[in-house]
């Protein structure tokens, strides 16, 4: 089950990056992009809560609530600069969530992780 969340959470983190530092680039988040990330953040919340990862699902829910607002809201301006500076320090901070992307980006080199990831998230 384990194998499953990290291959699934990696694959939606790297669709997060690419769509934040889209709408960066752009200077503005599509609608589509906006529902996207929010149904990302929601699909990562109820994944990370699920295997336990609180401080990771804490996140995701922070995110998902910014998206909602944008989302329902349709603020005329967004600095999108900004929300992708808050979104990569607020995902940046959370001990679980670097926990998780090394052993997302670890899996992809090949290497697997060969211990509980309770030990690890105390350590």
């Amino acid at each position: 089950m384990l194998d499953m969340y990290i291959f699934e959470t990696s694959q939606m983190i790297e669709q997060l990056e690419h769509l934040i530092l889209s709408g960066e680039e752009e200077r503005d988040f599509s609608e589509s992009a906006i529902n996207e990330i929010f149904r990302i953040m929601h699909t990562v919340k109820g994944s990370s809560a699920m295997m336990m990862f609180h401080e990771v699902a804490t996140l995701a829910h922070t995110m998902e609530d910014i998206f909602y607002f944008l989302r329902e809201k349709k603020p005329k301006k967004i600095d999108c600069s900004a929300l992708s500076d808050f979104s990569t320090r607020l995902f940046n901070q959370g001990k679980s969530y670097r926990i998780l992307r090394a052993w997302c980006w670890n899996g992809r080199g090949g290497k697997k992780y060969r211990g509980h990831w309770r030990n690890t998230i105390r350590r």
